[in-house]
C-alpha cells in the first residue's frame, strides 16, 4: 500500500506531526467513513487503511523504516549489519479508536445531518473546511400495479441500474441491483415509495436514493373513486328496466355478487352497495363502497304495435 497516496498524495516531506498529516486523515476519515456508504465492505477497507497510514506516518520508527524497505520490510520485518533486527510490525487496531480521538464521536455524521449539537466536532468540522456533501439525485422509477393487486396487497421485484464507485474508488461501474417492494392493500397509485441512500453514488457525493412511483394499470370491470370506493357501470335494457332483472357482478375477491333490480331504474341512477369497494388502509376489514352507475339503453325504433301496446299500458 501507498500510504502517502491513501491519505491524499500528502508530501513525505512533511512532518511526523504535522497539521498537513493530520488534516489529511481528518479529510480522508471523513470522505471514507462507513456510514457514508451504507457500511459497505468497499468504504469500511478504505477507512481501515487510512488509520493504518496513519499510524505508520505519524510513528517516526514506522515510517523510516516504511520510506526505506516499504510495506513488506514494515510488515515482515528487515535485518541489517548497523541497525539490528526489526521482527515486523501488525496492524490490528480499531479504527474507530482514532476517529474518536480525532473527531469525539464514531459517527459524526449522526451529529451532522441531524443537527446535533457537538463542540468537539463542530470545530474539527471547522478546522478543515468540511461542508455536509451533496447527495446524488434519485433515481425515479415508475411501478404499474393493477387493481386486483392492489385490493390483496402483494411482493413486486424490480431490476434497477445504479451508479457505484469502482472498488479503486477511481471511476463510476453501472451495477444491476433486484429491489423487492410490498405493496400494501388498499394503495394507490400516486403513492411514492423512497428507499434512501441505495441510489446512485459519486466522489464526493452522498448516496442518492431509490424512488417508486405507484401507477394503478386500468381495470376491464371497475374504476376506482377516491381511492376507497369502485364504480361499476351497468348497462340495461329498458325492458330491464321498467320490468326488474337481477345483476350478477364479479367483485375483486373473486364472488359473485347478485344485485336484484326490482323497481324501476332510471337512466344515469347510482345505487350503493356498502363494503363492497376497496380495503381501507391500516383498517382491518374495513371496505370502501361499490357504486353501480346505470346506463338504460333505448331501441332505436318499435314496430307500430309495439307503440300501440306500450299506449295502452303507460
Amino acid at each position: 500500500m501507498d500510504y502517502y497516496k491513501i491519505l491524499g498524495n500528502i508530501s513525505r516531506s512533511c512532518d511526523c506531526n504535522s497539521k498537513e498529516l493530520k488534516d489529511s486523515y481528518r479529510k480522508m476519515a471523513l470522505k471514507w467513513h462507513p456510514s457514508k456508504h451504507n457500511d459497505d465492505d468497499f468504504s469500511n477497507d478504505k477507512f481501515s487503511n487510512i488509520h493504518e497510514a496513519y499510524m505508520v506516518l505519524s510513528n517516526p520508527k514506522l515510517r523510516a523504516i516504511y520510506d526505506q524497505y516499504g510495506e513488506n520490510g514494515l510488515k515482515n520485518g528487515i535485518s541489517t549489519n548497523s541497525n539490528g533486527t526489526f521482527d515486523g510490525w501488525i496492524f490490528n487496531d480499531d479504527p474507530y479508536d482514532l476517529f474518536i480521538n480525532f473527531f469525539g464521536t464514531n459517527n459524526p455524521f449522526d451529529e451532522i445531518y441531524n443537527n446535533k449539537n457537538s463542540q468537539l466536532l463542530n470545530t474539527k468540522i471547522s478546522e478543515i473546511g468540511l461542508k455536509k456533501p451533496p447527495k446524488m439525485p434519485a433515481i425515479e422509477k415508475y411501478l404499474y400495479i393493477s387493481l386486483d393487486e392492489f385490493y390483496y396487497g402483494c411482493i413486486k421485484k424490480k431490476k434497477i441500474i445504479r451508479k457505484r464507485l469502482s472498488m479503486d474508488g477511481n471511476k463510476i461501474i453501472n451495477e444491476h441491483k433486484i429491489m423487492t417492494i410490498e405493496i400494501k392493500k388498499g394503495w394507490y397509485g400516486g403513492i411514492k415509495l423512497t428507499y434512501p441512500d441505495i441510489g446512485d453514488e459519486g466522489d464526493g457525493y452522498r448516496p442518492g436514493d431509490i424512488i417508486f412511483i405507484l401507477k394503478q394499470r386500468e381495470h376491464l370491470t371497475f374504476t376506482r373513486k377516491n381511492h376507497i370506493n369502485l364504480l361499476y357501470k351497468a348497462s340495461i335494457t329498458l325492458k330491464e328496466a321498467l320490468c326488474g332483472t337481477i345483476l350478477n357482478i364479479k367483485t375483486l375477491d373473486q364472488q359473485i355478487l347478485p344485485i336484484s333490480l326490482t323497481k324501476i331504474v332510471q337512466s344515469g341512477s347510482i345505487q350503493i352497495i356498502s363494503n363492497k369497494g376497496m380495503p381501507i388502509i391500516d383498517k382491518d376489514n374495513e371496505y370502501g363502497d361499490l357504486e353501480i352507475h346505470f346506463t338504460v339503453n333505448y331501441p332505436e325504433s318499435l314496430t307500430i304495435t309495439q307503440k300501440d301496446a306500450l299506449n295502452k299500458i303507460l
